[in-house]
């Protein structure tokens, strides 16, 4: 929805309102945006005997994704507000050989970048015609990121009587690159909640119809069910900028970085797994399978050293939070934080952890029942099968972690400050230029940056 006369902030299209209207200070207008959709996957495969007796064998698969969603313009004739490309691609090579009649081998290379792109219209810092449609939302910013995988595996298996053993192994290094804005860019907004007496509808004070100052104009007062449909409205044309949000992001040297810098992240982590088991067939009708599987884990880190974590335990500081707690005194220990990060020469976020190792345990089994109730249940030897199957299994959370709290910038390297609420009023609160949708108040601003160095 836009203001009443939307020529006056000089909304890039030309064209009267078609849409419904409340009557008094709102009314709409809808057109037919594209809003097209282009889903292309690509694939190849090869597969080659390298021996003419087929115990050396070779395959090679690819993918790529060639996707592209663009939302509907936000006006006629102008670009998508946002554009979704998946540029994710995939390769993956396999290597059998059969060595001995009892001794097989298998390697496998598989490169997986998963990848999403979010182009986006609104990147610039701008003032939010708050309970309107502004152009250029903060939500359209954008944003880069990929994640690459090389993982390379390999299994040997040897068969020995009643015995199959194998062996094998799993390498992998995974990244975690980033390139976002979701956290580069400042706004203002015309909000009536940050006013002194947090509205204008029937608070006794400028602007609004029934303050006494207005009396004599015989003016309607504001329905008091109707506040915020007349207080929107009328802070965005009197161009009233109540509230700055400030976005602020740092170098690990405390440098301010320039407003609308991407935060630039990449991320590395690598992990090895090894393994061992054995399928002994104990009897024709049954399988035993066990075995034991070794996991050691990388913490991430950022391979820029733009990496920062607390400088103390938080589980230290929550547990001294409690004692005071219940000894009824105050604790007011702060949390700070510093550079880390294995490419600094620093502490990674956590420590390894060489202690998990993970059993298996499998039984396959063929009832050989055929007489009896047994029998029919089973249907006779052979033809059911019973599997029971337990085992230990570790999660691979590092990169959901990086991904959780650096999705937005890292703490200490990433703030938002916002001027305080309840002191500007109708009067004195800074006003927006004719062609200042895209400009901060500095009265508003400059504070706030002075804070922020």
């Amino acid at each position: 929805m836009f203001p009443f006369d939307e020529s006056h902030w000089r909304i890039p299209f030309q064209s009267s309102p078609n849409g419904t209207s409340d009557g008094f200070n709102y009314q709409g207008y809808t057109f037919a945006g594209a809003d097209p959709q282009n889903l292309n996957t690509y694939i190849a495969k090869l597969d080659y005997n390298v021996t003419q007796n087929g115990n050396h064998r070779l395959f090679v698969r690819g993918n790529l994704q060639g996707d592209r969603i663009d939302q509907p313009p936000q006006f006629p004739g102008k670009m998508p507000t946002v554009a979704t490309v998946v540029p994710s691609k995939g390769i993956a090579a396999g290597y059998t050989a059969v060595l001995t009649n009892n001794l097989i081998n298998n390697f496998r290379y598989g490169f997986i970048r998963q990848a999403l792109d979010q182009i986006g219209s609104g990147n610039v810092t701008f003032v939010d015609l708050r309970g309107m449609d502004t152009p250029s939302g903060q939500e359209n910013n954008s944003f880069k990121v990929a994640v690459p995988v090389h993982n390379f595996v390999d299994d040997l298996s040897w068969t020995k009587g009643k015995h199959t053993l194998q062996f094998g192994g799993n390498f992998r290094m995974v990244g975690d690159i980033r390139n976002s804005t979701l956290s580069s860019f400042s706004r203002g907004q015309t909000n009536a909640s940050w006013l002194d007496v947090s509205g204008i509808a029937n608070k006794k004070h400028s602007l609004d119809p029934g303050a006494p100052q207005f009396a004599s104009l015989g003016l309607p007062v504001v329905d008091s069910g109707f506040d915020n449909a007349y207080d929107y409205p009328v802070m965005a044309l009197t161009g009233i900028v109540s509230e700055v949000d400030a976005r602020y992001n740092f170098t690990t040297q405390g440098q301010t970085l320039p407003d609308g810098t991407p935060n630039l992240r990449h991320f590395v982590a690598h992990e090895f797994e090894t393994y061992v088991q054995d399928s002994f067939r104990v009897k024709p009708n049954l399988t035993v399978t066990y075995g034991l599987r070794w996991t050691l884990l990388q913490p991430p880190y950022e391979a820029n050293g733009v990496q920062v974590a607390p400088t103390v335990s938080l589980n230290n500081w929550f547990n001294q939070r409690q004692q005071t707690m219940l000894a009824g005194q105050p604790f007011n220990q702060p949390i700070s934080f510093g550079i880390s990060g294995q490419a600094n020469g620093k502490q990674p976020y956590w420590n390894y952890d060489y202690k998990d190792f993970a059993p298996r345990l499998a039984l396959a089994y063929s009832p050989s029942f055929d007489h009896g109730w047994l029998g029919r249940l089973f249907g006779g030897p052979g033809k059911s099968s019973i599997r029971l199957g337990a085992g230990m299994y570790y999660d691979h959370f590092g990169e959901g972690v990086v991904n959780t709290f650096d999705r937005r910038g890292s703490f200490g390297l990433s703030t938002l400050l916002t001027n305080v609420g309840g002191v500007q009023d109708v009067d004195t609160a800074p006003r927006m230029p004719m062609n200042g949708l895209y400009t901060l108040p500095p009265s508003l601003l400059l504070p706030l940056r002075m804070e922020a160095s």
